[in-house]
């Protein structure tokens, strides 16, 4: 189980309070020297995408990148995924990534992947190679300023809008709002999750702050059931099934909320730390819950499968991979922007 954020407490948010403005204003500092060019990014030798957001965990970087990867015309391919690569490595058939790493190498076999905190370092060796990368994409780069970028892909997660935007440790915030200020496009995530009364408002927010920068607004929608030998099923196997939840992800209540949407009746749910392995015993665990609970499946995610298969999955129960995609409310328009951004770097 992952212990509760310090925030969590109001009384321990307000104490760290004075510790989450001094984070911010370390923040805005640092912006300002890029920004002034008394600090400089290292330019990339293709254009380069940046996916980021302004808060903790769960916002959907990764499903944009692949959302990203996945709509990318011929003339962008192949495509380099940078990333800091956070959490433990998981090795499978011989190769070693982490949760989020395996997840995008399995929905595109083709994908140039690297993952380390020098990212212009770790990029130098592709474009050496005698097809290099025709475009980069920064996952999770907001606050990695080391790499110049020609599209900055600012994600904001409604909740976060909608509630007390403290920065670490006092909240879930990065750094401030007008971080945002920096973004080529804004999209919203999560609205699903909130009423069309706080999506209105955080909307509204955006509007006030940033009035002139595109926005658009995501969802994440489940698509279809894999088992982990890649067996597809439809969604609608769930409809009154008794299924029990294991996940390792940043906010384990939206997976919930999904698969109780899809019209399954959880018997029980563990959660892991995000970005951390799995291993054998909680397998066992898990065959021991199925027997006591009477759920006749299990089910995990699609950034958690990668965790079983390095884990041994034969000691795990039967399990179903809940894919999820991220949709936006004007595909078109999106895409667009993207592709005319690239286009103009690419001269």
């Amino acid at each position: 189980m992952s212990l509760p954020a310090p925030w969590s407490s109001p009384l321990a948010a307000s104490l760290l309070a004075p510790l989450g403005w001094g984070w911010a204003a370390v923040g805005g500092m640092r912006r300002a020297l890029y920004r002034r060019g008394l600090k400089r990014g290292r330019r990339l030798p293709a254009p380069t995408i940046s996916v980021g957001n302004l808060t903790v965990g769960g916002t959907g970087k990764t499903p944009m990148v692949a959302h990203l990867l996945a709509t990318l015309p011929d003339e962008f391919r192949p495509p380099l995924v940078l990333s800091r690569g956070y959490g433990d490595a998981l090795v499978i058939d011989g190769a070693a990534a982490n949760d989020e790493g395996h997840l995008l190498r399995r929905r595109f076999p083709d994908l140039l992947l690297a993952a380390a905190p020098d990212r212009a370092a770790a990029a130098a060796p592709f474009f050496a190679r005698e097809t290099p990368p025709a475009c980069v994409i920064l996952d999770d780069g907001a606050q990695h300023l080391q790499i110049e970028r020609d599209l900055e892909i600012m994600l904001l997660d409604v909740r976060s809008l909608v509630g007390p935007r403290r920065v670490l440790p006092a909240g879930p915030w990065r750094e401030g709002l007008g971080a945002a200020a920096a973004a080529d496009l804004l999209v919203l995530t999560r609205g699903e999750e909130v009423s069309a009364e706080d999506l209105a408002t955080a909307e509204a927010s955006l509007v006030r702050h940033f009035p002139r920068t595109p926005r658009f607004r995501a969802r994440h929608a489940p698509r279809r059931l894999r088992s982990l030998g890649g067996t597809v099923e439809d969604l609608g196997v769930l409809r009154g099934r008794r299924v029990g939840l294991v996940c390792g992800i940043a906010r384990p209540e939206s997976f919930r909320r999904v698969v109780e949407e899809l019209g399954a009746e959880v018997a029980f749910a563990l959660s892991r730390p995000d970005h951390r392995a799995f291993d054998a015993a909680l397998g066992e665990d898990l065959r021991r819950r199925v027997a006591a609970s009477g759920a006749d499946l299990v089910l995990t995610t699609e950034k958690d499968a990668p965790k079983i298969l390095a884990a041994d999955e034969a000691a795990w129960p039967d399990l179903r991979v809940l894919e999820i995609d991220l949709e936006l409310d004007d595909e078109p328009r999106f895409r667009e922007l993207v592709l005319a951004r690239l286009r103009e770097a690419a001269r």
